[in-house]
């Protein structure tokens, strides 16, 4: 059975990029900017890992915008999830808003866009991944 992960990006083009990097590493991918359909495919199949756009455009969690930092902070507080790694993937490039942006979100890792080396990333997922076993 294929490992899945959850998606959570508002870029067209990126979600396309992400579905065709991943499932051509053999994942199950769901891919969408919509929150509530994220929380209900964390209902339907745990995944291994979520990928967490930081700017989410038009993402609403209970009426109120929402971005990656903290719809993946929701995520961990939630019991049955908060040991699902989340990999948040931000254009922020110093170190001290990586940081911040990681302390803020609870995320596991942080990934930096826009994504030049796909094999970096797929190593971070296999790293994040075995967080999920250990």
């Amino acid at each position: 059975m294929k490992e899945r992960i959850i998606v959570v990006e508002d870029d067209t083009f990126s979600q396309q990029f992400y579905k065709f990097l991943l499932e051509k590493h053999n994942y199950e991918t769901f891919i969408s900017d919509d929150v509530d359909a994220v929380l209900k495919e964390l209902e339907i199949k745990k995944p291994v890992l979520i990928i967490m756009d930081v700017n989410l455009t038009n993402s609403y969690l209970d009426g109120k915008k929402i971005d990656g930092i903290d719809f993946s902070k929701y995520i961990k507080s939630l019991p049955d999830y908060k040991d699902i790694p989340i990999l948040i993937i931000t254009a922020h490039s110093y170190e001290t808003e990586k940081r911040k942006i990681l302390e803020d979100s609870v995320a596991d890792g942080i990934f930096p866009k826009p994504i030049y080396d796909f094999n970096k990333l797929l190593n971070k997922i296999e790293e994040l991944k075995l967080k999920l076993v250990a």
